[in-house]
Parts: structure tokens; sequence; C-alpha cells
């Protein structure tokens, strides 16, 4: 197995999502849950033993959330106490590059073919999100509330930081050290940098 997203609501509960790999290609994907004690496989899901990809783990409230894609299309699974069901996104992404969640909202990031797309959904219906223009390519998104979320993109002249502020994506203006994504390791390898604001 290969673990995609590992994340915690505390040492009692525990997702870990991912996917089996074999000589023919990919396998369904994966879903583990630890109670404190020890780990279990998760199979009650909507596309439980089906191909596809698991993504990141979000804690929304007393739910849990995940990002899943299969035959093409993008859902979000929500696991509260009368169990699963899932938020289908509206519509079909080349890409999906990102997903986050917090009380009240959550987006994914991705690309079709008419560009770069922020799908955001408010709690009760999807919205599609401008994001300042220049950026080429997102590539992560996360979020503190539903009105503070913040996104990295790729542009002609390097990395941006964008946030949204509940009613706009825009620049944050936060300068980045040169190659800020990435630093050159040994032997021409790329190793990550931690940056810190403020």
């Amino acid at each position: 197995m290969s673990v995609s997203h590992l994340a915690a609501r505390g040492p009692d509960e525990a997702w870990a999502t991912g996917a089996e790999q074999s000589a023919d290609g990919p396998r369904p994907v994966v879903l583990y849950q630890w109670n404190g004690t020890m780990w279990s496989r998760e199979t009650a899901f909507p596309g439980a033993g089906e191909p596809g990809r698991l993504g990141k783990v979000r804690f929304v409230g007393d739910e849990t959330w995940i990002f899943h894609a299969r035959g093409g299309d993008g859902e979000i699974l929500r696991r509260s106490a009368a169990g699963w069901n899932a938020l289908p996104l509206p519509r079909t992404l080349w890409t999906y590059q990102d997903f986050t969640a917090v009380p009240g909202a959550a987006w994914v990031i991705g690309e079709d073919d008419t560009g770069l797309k922020v799908l955001h959904h408010d709690g009760s219906r999807w919205t599609e999100q401008t994001i300042p223009e220049g950026a080429l390519y997102l590539m992560g998104i996360t979020a503190r509330t539903a009105t503070d979320a913040w996104a990295w993109a790729d542009t002609s002249s390097g990395t941006t930081v964008l946030r949204w502020n509940g009613t706009a994506w825009r620049d944050a203006n936060i300068p980045l050290p040169p190659d800020s994504c990435r630093a050159a390791g040994p032997e021409g390898t790329f190793a990550p940098r931690i940056l810190r604001f403020g």
C-alpha cells in the first residue's frame, strides 16, 4: 500500500488514505482508521473496492471529510455518526490538485480544458471562484476558517501566495525567498524548504 495522506484528530482517531499497487496497475483505494489501539480497514464508504484515488483528510466539526476521485469525477466523502455520504463536485476536472475543508467551507483546486479552477462549497452549494490574473498553476490550498484560506500559485515571476478573505482571492503580497518552493539538494535532487511567515 502507498499512503497518500495521514491525519489525526487525537490519540484515539486517525485516518490514512492510499492505494494498493500491483504489476498490472493501481488497485482499489484504501482507507484505514486508527482507534487508539489498532488500525482497521474501512470498507463502508461510497466507492470502496473501486479503482480511484483518496486524497487529503480533513476534520470538519464532528465529521471526517476526504477527497475522492473515481472514474475521472471528484467528490468529497463525509463521515458522521450516521455513516458515510458523498458530496459530488459540480464539474469534472482534468487534474484535482488539492483539497481543504473547515466548518462552513470546502475548496477543491485543479484544472480543466478551460484553465485553472477553484471550486468552493459554502455549506449549501458549489460556486467557482476567480483567482488573480497571472496564476499559471495552483499547487496547494489550506484554510483556517471559512473566510481565511491560503493557496500558493506558480506564476511567470515565481511562486505567489494567495489569500481568500471571505470575499475574493488576492495576492497576499508575502515576499518569498528565491527558490522558495524547492532547493537543490545533493546530486541535483530537490529538497523541500519550510517557510515561516510572521
